[in-house]
């Protein structure tokens, strides 16, 4: 029993030395302050609702430590995370509790984001503006692509796809909805430029506009109503169609700034009425010097072939008003689809023309390039099925061409001889 209290002593005194003996730097630092008054401010997105001309939401200001809130409401803004003192503000009075905000919105188009604020005051005499967790907003239907394309000479056909579905409380009714169209940019429903459909949202409408002028370029815009407000898309543009000198039928479309020929040229004669040569036998094709156009293995799909001498004539092979493409006009088509590493895929056709898979993003443009193949110098076929070939208008001596492959998104420069018959794509003056 005497060694017990030993024992006892032993055990304390290893506890004095092993506190005493504890480095400096492994006991916890002091935490500074939490910086700003401790609230909690929410918004209630499921009470976000439109009435009345006003949309309508609920939000609720809490405190663990009992401070003065002097100021408490919404603010919302285009760029995330709104601020007071930079973006649109709602006031909803003072002190703790729930509150309800009514605002409108400068433009139902565009995605806002809203965030609870409320500034308090701290015993210390603290001010500190808090905030809470941003909502998206997007208020009105989004308005689907629109697709017109030519019918003739003198009509347009126009493929809508309709709106998306709205599900925010108050705003999900859609009075009126339709087409309209100008020979301006930003076109909008006046007396006989428009055409109306159903109301449901996700139904669309096809429509062919009729009696208008020949070669012209015309504007596209859909649009909608809800009690919030009319929203229009964005332009569409799409030319009349137009007819070469042998009577054949070419779309058009509006790539950019540019108008082009949504296929490739099949006529056998220039824009005066001149006759080229057609389909001469291999030896002929060799050995010609003149202009002559070869067939394709699909004519009125693939369009047919042109040698050089007929896209350096001082005649027109193209219709009149448009002409073979410059390279500066090839150039400014590829930079809206990516340049040249990336352009192909857009400017191809939309279907298994270059393959049985068909990539994301091919087709976009609604430029139809397909894989007509070429003629060569011998005239033989070749490539049908695979490779694509365009002319370039003359600069210089040498002959070039745009290629397109079916192995790859980007488009190639080639230079060919004169006497090789490739693909032609006209462009409007």
């Amino acid at each position: 029993m005497s060694g017990i209290p030993f024992i006892r002593f032993f055990t304390g005194a290893i506890l004095l030395i092993s506190l005493f003996s504890c480095k400096e730097e492994s006991l916890p630092s002091p935490q500074p302050p939490s910086a700003g008054n401790i609230l909690e401010v929410l918004l209630d997105a499921n009470a976000l609702s439109f009435a009345n001309g006003n949309f309508s939401v609920s939000g609720s200001v809490s405190s663990r430590d009992g401070f003065t809130v002097s100021e408490k409401g919404i603010c919302f803004g285009t760029a995330s995370f709104p601020r007071i003192i930079r973006d649109s503000v709602r006031k909803a009075g003072s002190g703790f509790g729930g509150f309800q905000v009514l605002f409108n919105l400068p433009d139902y188009e565009k995605e806002w984001l809203i965030r609870p604020y409320a500034i308090s005051l701290s015993a210390e005499g603290r001010t500190d503006t808090t905030y809470g967790t941003q909502i998206n907003l997007r208020p009105f239907h989004r308005i689907k692509p629109l697709r017109p394309s030519a019918a003739g000479t003198d009509s347009i056909r126009i493929n809508w796809d309709g709106l998306s579905l709205c599900r925010l409380n108050g705003l999900e009714e859609v009075r009126v909805k339709g087409l309209c169209w100008g020979l301006s940019p930003n076109p909008k429903p006046t007396s006989d430029n428009f055409v109306l459909g159903s109301n449901a949202d996700s139904s669309g409408i096809t429509h062919v506009v009729t009696g208008l002028q020949a070669g012209r370029l015309y504007y596209f815009r859909a649009f909608a109503a809800t009690p919030a407000d009319t929203v229009f898309g964005a332009n569409t543009g799409c030319s009349t169609g137009l007819l070469d000198a042998d009577g054949n039928f070419y779309p058009t479309l509006l790539l950019g700034s540019q108008v082009w020929m949504g296929s490739n040229l099949r006529v056998g004669r220039f824009s005066d009425g001149t006759p080229i040569e057609e389909n001469p036998d291999n030896a002929r094709w060799d050995s010609t010097s003149a202009p002559a156009v070869g067939f394709s293995a699909d004519n009125n799909l693939f369009g047919k072939f042109y040698n050089y001498y007929c896209i350096s004539s001082e005649k027109n092979l193209c219709p009149v008003g448009w002409k073979v493409p410059s390279r500066s006009d090839w150039d400014t088509l590829f930079r809206n689809y990516g340049g040249w590493e990336n352009a192909g895929l857009a400017l191809k056709a939309g279907n298994t023309a270059w393959g049985s898979s068909i990539p994301e993003g091919q087709g976009s443009s609604g430029f139809n390039a397909l894989p007509a193949g070429q003629k060569l110098s011998n005239g033989n076929t070749v490539f049908s099925g695979r490779l694509g070939f365009w002319w370039v208008a003359p600069s210089g001596s040498q002959a070039r061409a745009f290629r397109m492959t079916d192995l790859d998104r980007g488009v190639f420069l080639d230079e060919l001889e004169y006497r090789q018959g490739i693909s032609v794509r006209c462009i409007k003056n």
